[in-house]
């Protein structure tokens, strides 16, 4: 009769503790999951094993178990937060060139659209006034105001601002009027 007591008290703790927890939660999902796995290995241990050492051991296997699968997922948001900060907000948007100047920066064009890929590459298409075609890719980032271009060689930082569907981007005396395409 002792023995049930304690069985019956043990749920009762812990169906309050996933009480408060899904009222407060952790700050993190390795922690919710730490919190979580030693809750239901304990549980599993003393349906399993029937003594206070099974418990246990339950605990902290499912706590363990817990926290790895929570860390995973930590991680896999902290990367999809680093690149949503690295590339926003150019990233998955498409630019036509209006104008450069001074004009005699780049060779004449008839037509240039830039690509920012949500993966840091920037895709340039230029058509020029024979109909040749150029694509040429290169990295990129946001910091803040600033975008920075780089390809092996070389390295340019534009200030830009956007302002509705225009966007200004200057960097060494070179000013770039785009407007948006996408």
């Amino acid at each position: 009769m002792k023995k049930k007591w304690w069985i019956m008290g043990m749920l009762v703790v812990m169906l309050g503790s996933f009480g408060f927890l899904s009222l407060t939660g952790c700050a993190s999902h390795a922690g919710t999951g730490a919190l979580a796995g030693s809750g239901l290995g304990a549980l599993t241990g003393q349906i399993i094993g029937k003594d206070t050492t099974s418990t246990l051991i339950g605990a902290g296997i499912g706590a363990g178990t817990g926290y790895v699968i929570g860390r995973q997922s930590d991680k896999k948001r902290a990367a999809e937060q680093k690149v949503k900060a690295t590339y926003a907000p150019l990233g998955g948007t498409r630019w036509q060139v209006v104008s450069i100047k001074p004009s005699n920066k780049v060779p004449k064009f008839t037509s240039k659209v830039v690509e920012f890929r949500n993966n840091g590459h920037v895709v340039s298409t230029t058509i020029y006034p024979d109909k040749s075609r150029d694509v040429s890719t290169e990295n990129y980032r946001v910091m803040g105001s600033t975008l920075i271009v780089n390809r092996k060689g070389y390295i340019i930082n534009y200030k830009f601002s956007i302002n509705g569907n225009t966007m200004v981007a200057r960097a060494d005396k070179v000013v770039v009027n785009l407007r948006r395409l996408k």
